[in-house]
């Protein structure tokens, strides 16, 4: 039953991958799938080495590098660090990470889409900091059966890029608006 419910995930990965054949692809794992390891550690830990990302998703097979959510963040490009998100607030997850954290980063987890930058002028030498951080947003359907655990929705769809130059990733926010039309470097994209 887990492989049968990780199936749209898996074909995701798997389209993804097909998309991007020689993509560094990245993964990081977060509190909804964490769950699944949780459960068998718990209720069926003679078989928790059977269940892996690899046997739920094929992570591994598909040439993903990934984290799991209890994992540190990981440094992707630059000084930007990658994860999840752990924090859940109205007024800032991604810079209650950060502070917490003390990394540029960004995260998912809050479904909201926001950033946040501080400087610190004394950092490296007197030359100063700019740490960053980025809510990406979600690309589920709110009205979903899975999304049923809250009455009220308070995020916006939307995603991120980043185009890398001289290693320093120049991290653009997507808003998808309802009629699921973005725009991205300039192109208009609609269903």
């Amino acid at each position: 039953m887990m492989r049968h419910e990780a199936k749209g995930a898996r074909d995701f990965y798997a389209k993804t991958r097909e998309m991007l054949p020689d993509a560094q692809l990245f993964s990081a794992l977060g509190n909804h799938d964490i769950r699944v390891f949780n459960y068998v550690d718990a209720k069926l830990p003679e078989y928790i080495n059977e269940v892996t990302p690899e046997s739920l998703w094929s992570l591994d097979s598909l040439g993903y590098e990934y984290i799991y959510y209890d994992s540190l963040p990981k440094r992707r490009f630059g000084d930007v660090h990658v994860h999840h998100g752990i924090s859940i607030s109205a007024t800032g997850s991604v810079r209650k990470d950060m502070e917490d954290l003390q990394v540029s980063l960004i995260r998912g987890h809050s479904h909201r889409i926001a950033s946040h930058m501080v400087t610190y002028e004394l950092r490296n030498n007197g030359e100063g900091e700019t740490l960053r951080g980025y809510e990406i947003g979600h690309m589920c359907d709110e009205k979903g059966p899975g999304m049923k655990y809250t009455q009220h929705h308070d995020w916006q769809k939307g995603f991120a890029i980043a185009h890398i130059v001289n290693d320093y990733p120049h991290i653009q926010m997507i808003h998808v608006s309802t009629d699921y039309s973005c725009v991205v470097d300039g192109k208009v994209f609609t269903l």
